[in-house]
């Protein structure tokens, strides 16, 4: 059983790996939160984070300068981004397992497990996300492209999500 402190620190912890995904910089904490609950719930036998440790997390975040908040929207230093990235890919390095012929694959790997968490959510919610919304999508998705699994099942996602910030960018052009 987790202390309260260990649970916390795991959120805060998730919430790094999800802000290495996103772009780094006005992220809305609504936004944050739900790709968040996406990624914890699939983890845990917890059917659902409280939202208390959540917001103890970001709290713990903003005390140590890895993220900053204002006005309900967070920005992550950049420097801090590229560590998290590091930190998921050194982890899938470790996972990696060569083969005789030359070639590799990537066991279940923790970027695969957050992109696997999130993607059917954005999927179901694609045509109701707002612009400030998108850019942080789209940076999620560049992530895909390492992954053939991804790329033939969220092609359309993608297709959407980029004809989407197109109207967005038509709109604020009139």
């Amino acid at each position: 059983m987790q202390s309260h402190q260990e649970r916390v620190g795991y959120v805060a912890y998730s919430f790094l790996e999800l802000f290495s995904f996103l772009n780094p910089d006005g992220i809305e904490v609504t936004v944050l939160k739900y790709f968040l609950k996406q990624i914890i719930n699939q983890r845990s036998n917890k059917p659902e984070e409280s939202e208390e440790n959540m917001t103890l997390a970001v709290q713990l975040l903003v005390h140590y300068s890895l993220n900053i908040i204002q006005n309900c929207v967070a920005t992550i230093l950049r420097v801090v981004q590229k560590v998290s990235r590091l930190g998921i890919n050194e982890t899938q390095r470790l996972e990696t397992v060569p083969f005789s012929n030359g070639h590799s694959e990537k066991n279940g790997t923790r970027e695969i497990e957050i992109l696997e968490s999130i993607l059917p959510a954005i999927q179901e919610k694609i045509h109701t996300i707002i612009k400030s919304e998108m850019v942080h999508i789209l940076s999620m998705m560049d992530h895909t492209v390492n992954h053939w699994s991804f790329v033939a099942k969220y092609c359309q996602l993608y297709y959407d999500a980029s004809c989407k910030l197109d109207i967005f960018r038509m709109d604020e052009a009139m």
